[in-house]
Order: structure tokens, then sequence, then C-alpha cells
């Protein structure tokens, strides 16, 4: 008989430890069922939240679509602008006797252009930015608000700088030597208006300041011919070169190369070589209100070399 209490007592201990075991066990499952409920309530919570948000985002998105079809349709009006613009131009070059006609008729057309009105852009309501519900990941954080703006197509002048106040200070366009200064001879009778600069063959011409292109394109006996407006009634004309990279109504900046200077083949004829030293040659005239003035003294005198 002790023998069948020790088993019973054994089997006892044995039984409370199981329950005690199954106990635990079925905290820890309640614990987790818990959790598992908590977790699909938030589910369902975002998942509401989300489907209230999805009315909003579809609108926005949509007046995204707008925003950029408005900014493709006035790309495509200002391209059409441009062309037009630069077809007028031409039209004017054609009419032109010389430059300071040409400069003449530029400036009337500008003055023209001046005197109207400037287009009101449409009003565009702001939008008000998106903001997650409560519960949602990142909802402390507002989305970032997208301003609609056609400003990229105008871009500002890079430089605040006037013209008139940078004497001593322009680019000269090309590297070389200055080998014909203004007031000189031009080789046909006349007076040079501006200055000659010979450069190497295949030379970079670059604008010499920020300005915008008045006139890009053949003209006359000048050629390649660039007329850069400047500000204030101040314009620089350069020609000599075989080929131009700017278009008429482009903006460029001080340093942007805008054309190339012509190839020069070898030769022994000195009169040749005298042909092939002229066409490497970057003739450069400053203007104000159409008259020239002495280029020399605005061009950094650093870039200068003196022909001896």
């Amino acid at each position: 008989e002790p023998d069948g209490v020790r088993q019973q007592l054994r089997g006892t201990m044995l039984l409370g430890a199981m329950i005690r075991m199954l106990e635990q066990d079925a905290a820890e499952l309640r614990a987790e069922l818990a959790a598992l409920d908590r977790l699909r309530t938030t589910i369902v919570s975002k998942q509401d939240a989300l489907q209230k948000l999805l009315p909003e985002l579809h609108a926005e998105k949509q007046r995204l679509t707008a925003l950029l079809a408005e900014k493709d349709k006035q790309r495509a009006h200002l391209s059409a602008s441009a062309k037009a613009e630069a077809q007028e131009i031409a039209q004017l070059a054609a009419q032109a006797r010389d430059t300071r006609d040409l400069l003449s008729k530029l400036r009337e057309r500008h003055s023209q252009f001046a005197a109207l009105p400037m287009p009101q852009p449409k009003p565009q309501p702001q939008p008000q930015p998106l903001r997650l519900a409560d519960g949602l990941p990142g909802a402390a954080a507002p989305v970032p608000e997208v301003k609609p703006t056609l400003a990229a197509l105008h871009p500002p002048r890079i430089s605040s700088r006037r013209f008139s106040e940078s004497r001593g200070q322009i680019l000269q366009p090309v590297i070389g030597r200055i080998a014909e200064f203004f007031g000189g001879k031009d080789g046909a009778g006349g007076t040079l208006h501006g200055i000659r600069i010979i450069s190497r063959s295949n030379a970079e011409v670059v604008a010499p300041f920020d300005g915008k292109l008045a006139f890009a394109g053949r003209f006359g006996d000048y050629g390649e011919l660039l007329i850069l407006e400047v500000g204030d009634g101040y314009h620089i004309l350069l020609s000599g070169m075989s080929h131009i990279y700017g278009e008429t109504g482009q903006n460029v900046i001080a340093g942007e190369p805008i054309g190339r200077m012509g190839t020069e083949a070898g030769t022994a004829d000195v009169k040749e070589a005298a042909s092939q030293q002229k066409r490497n040659a970057l003739y450069v005239e400053f203007r104000k209100d159409g008259e020239p003035f002495n280029p020399a003294p605005w061009i950094a005198s650093r870039k200068i070399e003196v022909s001896g």
C-alpha cells in the first residue's frame, strides 16, 4: 500500500505540472490571439483610411495630368512663337541695307513689343496638401505640396550685371590677337567700326556677355552674323565664323559656345595665306543705340593680345 500511495502522489504531481504547462500555453495562445485581433483591427482601419484617400489621390493625379498637358501646350506655343519670331527677323534682315539698318529695325520691333501689355497667366487653384489619415505610416508629415508653375518656360537672366557697368570685364569672344582696331582702315576705303581678332582654325567662339541673340544667321557680306542684345540699348555684333550654334531668340550666358571659326589649309602663297588669315578673323562690333564704339577698352585686358 505505501507503494500505491507513492505512485498516486507521483501521478498527482505530474498531472499538476502538466496542467500548469497547459495553462501557460493557453495564456500565451490567448495573448497571440489578442495581438492578431488587434492587428486585424489596425489593418481594417488602415484599409478604410486608404479607401477614403483614393478619390483625393485620383483627383490629385488628374490635376497633375492637366498641369503637364498645359505645360506641353505652353511649350508648343512658345516653340511656334520662337519659330515665327525667327522668320519675322529673317524677313527684316532680308530688307535691311546694312547692319545699322538691321539694328534699327530690330530696335523698332523690340519697342513695339515692349509697348504691348504682358499676357496674364491663367489663375491656378492653390492645391491643398494631402495628409495621410491618423494611424498610417508617415501620418505626421504632409505630402509635399506641388505648386503649378510655368516659370521654367521663361528662364530669367543668369546674371544681374549690367553691360554699362562692365567696362574692362567683357570676355574676349575668341582666343587670339587683335590685328585690326576700331577706327582703322577696313581695306575697302572705309573705316573699321570694330576690331578683328585673328584666331587659330576651328577656334571656339563664346558669348562675351549674358544676353539674347537678336539675330543669328547669314547677312550680306558679313556671312554668318550674330547680334547679341545685352540690355540698355547695347548690342554686340560677331561675324567671320564658319558655323554658328545659336538661334534667333535664344538666351545665352557669358562663356557659352555660340560659334566656331573656319579651317585653315597650309599654303606657300603669301596672298593665299593672307586670305586664309582673314578667314580666321573674328570681327567684333559694340554698339549703343545703333552707334558703334571702340570695343577694346571693354574687353578684359588679360584676354587681349595686341599684335606687334
